[in-house]
């Protein structure tokens, strides 16, 4: 996330909130340069054009604040317009780089990050843009005062400006900390919280409770850290400001004994002093506070760049496949070996075997989502001939159906509008006409995902007909009819079988009718 984004996502309203902030600190020091002459009238009793500067005075710093929140919205308009463009990306991102990704790295991505620096980076940048007006025009009229006040000025500017660089590496390591352990609450949360029907089972509420409260206060300590170093270099800032309100003060009171300055002078170099002193504060602050974020925009950057889709030179439908000496290892030092086996093309095969022996694992290396640790997976086309296949049209039924907030049809389609003629004879084969009767819309009825409007059995039938209708000349099914009943089941098993496409079936618990209703069956032990 850069300002270069920024500005080419609405030029206009850039230029606006910029101009806003330029002009509510110009209207700010204005109203104070017209103080130096209303007091001196004052002073010599010129009640008339006392009268008339007191009116400007009021108009102008009235202008200051309404340019302040004029330039404040438009900067916040263009800012929330900016992170909405970089959200699109990094989820076009996600979507198109291929990768595995956990929800948690996704939320804290989407969510916590942009906040962040939306917070930390290009809101610090609108008080730089109001702090540097507010310096420049109290230096325009301290040398209008006098030039030797511009000197003393400027030196403790400079050194104002300064002293925050002092801290850089502190902020930064503040500000990403607290974005890596909201990283880890995050994904203690979805370690953790997905198990808690589990935890309450075995009553293991202590445990959950100490692990979130461990991540909770990581979380905790981290913002108590960021905002002591934030506060640590404010104290700093307004250490050198007082210093240079009473040099200022005192070279002021000097000018003015020496009539070198009018009398108004003393009031005003003290506002000078106060605009000075909050324009230092803003600058060396939010400066901290925005380069200590470089490290998560360089990231968020990263996440919404646009990846190029690369031209597949193979990506063949495959139509069987086969296994030489796989195995597969895992992080905590168990291995998984599979027997070789071959699927031809069109065979509907029973997949068995003990709980733990690798079903649902296999199925993850057909699909590709799990390298093999040794060994190989070959695919054949329709005539047995080995080809590189296009692995995301082949079609897969996992354990837990994953479905979508929107109508049954899209589930089913997956949001092809061409598909939709085919829906109503798709559910025909997987015993889910009767079912769609029980819907006030039918296949418009809408999936609830939070209260669930539809059975485990009806969620299967889904991913069954989205299977069906995509025409997977492969289609791996993963206790696909764990949740239906057995005379469904055997009715679907015998539609499914009757197609073209070839078959892999992980099942538990089937009868013997059904088991032979396969062409052969293959069986994994654990050893």
């Amino acid at each position: 996330m850069s300002f270069r984004g920024l500005f080419k996502t609405n030029p206009v309203l850039f230029v606006l909130a910029s101009l806003g902030f330029f002009l509510a600190g110009a209207t700010a020091i204005g109203g104070s340069w017209l103080l130096m002459y209303d007091i001196t009238a004052m002073q010599q009793r010129q009640w008339h054009t006392w009268v008339i500067l007191i009116i400007w005075e009021a108009v102008i710093l009235g202008g200051s604040y309404y340019f302040s929140q004029v330039g404040a919205y438009f900067w916040n308009k263009v800012t929330q317009q900016y992170n909405h463009r970089v959200r699109d990306s990094i989820i076009k991102h996600y979507y198109d780089d291929g990768a595995k990704h956990s929800v948690a790295q996704m939320q804290n991505r989407l969510i916590t990050d942009i906040k962040n620096v939306d917070v930390q980076y290009f809101q610090p940048f609108s008080n730089i843009l109001y702090g540097a007006s507010l310096i420049f025009f109290s230096i325009v009229v301290t040398a209008s005062i006098n030039l030797t006040l511009l000197v003393v000025t400027l030196i403790a500017v400079g050194l104002s400006i300064y002293l925050p660089k002092l801290l850089d590496k502190m902020l930064t390591k503040s500000f990403s900390n607290i974005s890596d352990t909201t990283k880890i609450y995050l994904k203690t949360i979805g370690q953790w919280a997905d198990g808690i029907n589990e935890l309450r089972r075995y009553l293991a509420g202590e445990k959950f409770l100490s692990v979130m409260a461990n991540a909770s206060k990581q979380v905790e300590d981290a913002k108590v850290n960021q905002i002591k170093t934030n506060q640590t270099v404010i104290f700093l800032n307004k250490v050198v400001g007082v210093v240079l309100n009473l040099a200022l003060s005192v070279y002021t009171a000097i000018l003015i004994k020496n009539n070198l300055a009018v009398f108004g002078a003393i009031v005003t170099i003290g506002n000078l002093q106060f605009y000075i002193s909050q324009g230092i504060q803003s600058i060396g602050g939010s400066w901290g506070m925005m380069k200590a974020t470089k490290e998560i925009r360089d990231q968020l950057f990263d996440t919404s760049k646009i990846i190029k889709k690369k031209t597949k030179l193979h990506g063949q439908i495959a139509a069987g496949f086969a296994g030489k000496d796989l195995s597969v290892a895992f992080p905590n030092g168990e291995t998984l070996t599979f027997p070789d086996f071959a699927v031809r093309p069109g065979e509907k095969v029973l997949l068995t075997g003990d709980s733990g022996a690798g079903k649902s694992t296999l199925f993850k290396v057909l699909l590709g989502e799990i390298k093999p640790a040794s060994g190989r997976v070959e695919y054949f086309d329709e005539d047995g001939e080995q080809i590189e296949p296009d692995l995301a049209k082949i079609g897969y039924i996992a354990q837990t159906p994953r479905l979508f907030p929107d109508t049954i049809e899209n589930n089913i389609t997956m949001f092809s509008s061409e598909l939709s003629g085919a829906v109503n004879g798709i559910l025909d084969e997987v015993e889910f006409s009767a079912d769609i009767k029980k819907f006030p819309n039918g296949i418009q009825e809408k999936i609830d995902l939070d209260k669930l409007n539809i059975s485990g059995g009806q969620r299967q039938k889904i991913v069954l007909a989205r299977a069906k209708i995509h025409d997977s000349e492969i289609i791996l099914i993963d206790e696909g009819t764990s949740a239906i009943d057995q005379n469904a089941t055997m009715k679907i098993l015998r539609n499914l079988l009757k197609s073209e496409a070839t078959i892999f079936f992980i099942a538990h618990n089937l009868s013997q009718e059904m088991i032979d209703l396969f062409d052969h069956r293959i069986n994994l032990s654990k050893s």
